[in-house]
């Protein structure tokens, strides 16, 4: 919480009547505080996430940062299988259970979601061995070993999700990112660079994912520590009750949306490195990377909003939501708009950074760029159906835009390459983020935009 300093008495009165406010409980001082907590963690794991993959690509070359990259996108997907929807079911479940006290619950809640989401991984791990391990013949060496040690980090991975989402729904929104966004890509590039200056060892893409599974095991421990000392007591000390039915009942729909929403967000490397080569594939990757800059402001807000969207909604308070939610597209509106300027203006240096053979990948990054904008300007609209009960129409629209995006790629790539896949992914996001905002509007009478 802000704190006003004996200092504070010399300013002018509006000012310190402002930092009155961002003291309160009110959502709009809720949303405040949390909001520049989770803006000022994206920034610092941005700024860190882009020198650690920029220190990867020059020690790596563009062939083995392209393996890496390639096969870590997969991480993505596999962890729909590993998560099952329990990340996004702790963010509504968990701020629900706390606005009520339910504190059995909540306990019962986090036992078996981590039960489940350990045993989901390691089937999903397995099975992944197995598949990579028989088509091993088609594909090169590097590429199988750098996924078998994925396979083993998959648990780690998917428990490190669930973390994040208990701590986001407590409203703990650095928390929650400290340990993903700065701590484990700092560890990462300091193991890598360790390597190769100090010990004088050729960092390939099988090495930075073993040295991304170390990294990831610290990143694991500093935040479940975190995450006990952010839970209430009277959670611990409760006998834990569960509700496994209800609770797979909203995972399972989730996870398809997730699926459907990881399609949107990655098919596209996939399909690039499938169609064209692993090398292209890193570098849309990067592309990709930077232009995710242009979502930070709704990133930061989401942190915050989703659990305050459920806790709100499930108090029926819809008027203090619709204040919540234009607040969120004000301040996510006063990001995107120069940051998306800055990016069609400098991207080309940013590109630079990672290596002069990145720099090919700079339409592609203007092409994202421009979708992501729209994405970032309609608002908290996925959290507004998913945390309102209204996961089911959001998972349809979600499906139809992916089948839309596999077909735009499918088309697009083999002759457009990075730019085609690029465009299918920029329309994809258009499509449902339009058909999301109009859904709220209409049928939950939400509106998250500006206008």
């Amino acid at each position: 919480m802000l704190r006003t300093s004996p200092h504070s008495r010399s300013l002018p009165e509006p000012v310190r009547a402002l930092l009155k406010k961002l003291q309160g409980e009110g959502v709009g001082a809720v949303l405040a505080r949390g909001v520049a907590g989770g803006f000022s963690v994206n920034i610092l794991g941005a700024l860190i996430g882009l020198v650690a993959q920029a220190v990867l690509a020059r020690l790596m070359g563009g062939e083995q940062y392209g393996i890496y990259a390639y096969v870590f996108t997969w991480l993505s997907v596999l962890s729909l299988a590993a998560k099952l929807g329990f990340d996004t079911t702790l963010l509504r479940y968990v701020a629900a259970y706390k606005a009520k006290q339910q504190w059995s619950l909540l306990r019962g809640l986090l036992i078996r979601t981590n039960q489940m989401v350990v045993v989901l991984s390691i089937a999903t791990g397995v099975v992944t061995a197995i598949v990579v391990e028989l088509l091993s013949d088609r594909l090169s060496s590097d590429l199988v070993r750098t996924f078998w040690v994925l396979c083993l980090i998959l648990p780690l991975s998917s428990l490190c999700s669930l973390r994040s989402a208990a701590l986001r729904a407590l409203r703990k929104v650095v928390l929650a990112r400290l340990p993903d966004e700065v701590l484990r890509p700092t560890l990462l590039a300091c193991l890598a660079a360790g390597c190769y200056f100090v010990f004088s060892i050729e960092v390939n893409a099988l090495l930075a994912m073993v040295l991304q599974s170390v990294a990831l095991l610290a990143a694991f421990f500093i935040g479940a520590y975190w995450m006990r000392l952010a839970m209430p007591d009277e959670v611990f000390q409760s006998a834990p009750e569960y509700e496994n039915r209800e609770w797979i009942r909203y995972a399972v729909p989730l996870v398809l949306f997730s699926a459907m929403n990881v399609i949107l967000q990655r098919i596209d490397t996939l399909m690039l490195g499938a169609f064209l080569d692993t090398t292209s594939a890193g570098y849309y990757s990067v592309a990709v990377r930077i232009a995710k800059l242009m979502a930070f402001g709704l990133a930061a807000v989401n942190m915050i909003a989703a659990p305050m969207i459920s806790s709100l909604y499930a108090q029926e308070n819809m008027e203090e939501l619709q204040r919540m939610l234009r607040l969120s597209a004000l301040g996510i509106m006063a990001y995107t708009i120069p940051v998306t300027a800055g990016m069609i203006l400098f991207g080309n240096y940013l590109l630079l950074i990672f290596g002069e053979e990145f720099v090919a990948a700079y339409p592609a990054l203007v092409i994202l760029a421009l979708g992501q904008m729209i994405n970032a300007l309609a608002g908290s609209s996925g959290y507004v159906m998913t945390m309102t009960g209204h996961q089911n129409i959001a998972l349809k629209i979600m499906s139809i835009s992916a089948v839309v995006n596999i077909l735009l790629n499918w088309l697009l790539i083999p002759r457009y390459g990075m730019n085609g896949a690029a465009w299918a992914t920029a329309l994809s996001l258009v499509g449902w983020n339009v058909a999301f905002v109009v859904y709220a509007r209409r049928k939950i009478g939400l509106r998250t935009t500006v206008l």
